[in-house]
């Protein structure tokens, strides 16, 4: 009598299905942020877009000050 043995790769009956997970693409950060000069402390770095459009200012993250764009 001979014993069949399923962990053998030539002998499997039924593929195994593997699922494969998708991955969402990472967005690149909040869009109200934008990179820049600081009038204030003269670093380049992120600097935050607030107020309404039309009269939006700059806050730098730096020197934590705001001015107009």
């Amino acid at each position: 009598m001979q014993i069949l043995r399923l962990n053998k790769p030539n002998l499997r009956f039924f593929p195994i299905m593997v699922r494969r997970k998708t991955v969402k693409p990472r967005t690149s950060g909040p869009k109200n942020i934008t990179t820049g000069l600081c009038p204030k402390c003269g670093t380049i770095g992120k600097i935050l877009i607030i107020g309404v459009i039309g009269s939006e200012k700059g806050k730098c993250q730096a020197c934590n000050s705001e001015f107009n764009l």
